[in-house]
């Protein structure tokens, strides 16, 4: 349910890194890990220094090294 919703405010607001970086982490709840890689690396690619951009290159270290 949560990430229906957030795809649907990423797709309001594609340009948002704050947005693709919680559909990311909802995305590594879910275990779904490409998916996870992809919206964390897209709010990056977005906003290098973006408030939670520390914690987005940590999730993504962690889900390369499964």
């Amino acid at each position: 349910e949560a990430i229906a919703a957030l795809r649907t405010t990423v797709e309001l607001a594609p340009r948002e890194a704050t947005y693709q970086y919680h559909l990311g982490l909802a995305y590594a709840q879910n275990n779904e890990p490409q998916h996870a890689r992809d919206a964390l690396e897209r709010a990056l690619r977005l906003d290098k220094t973006f408030a939670q951009a520390t914690e987005a290159r940590r999730v993504l270290e962690e889900l390369r090294a499964r």
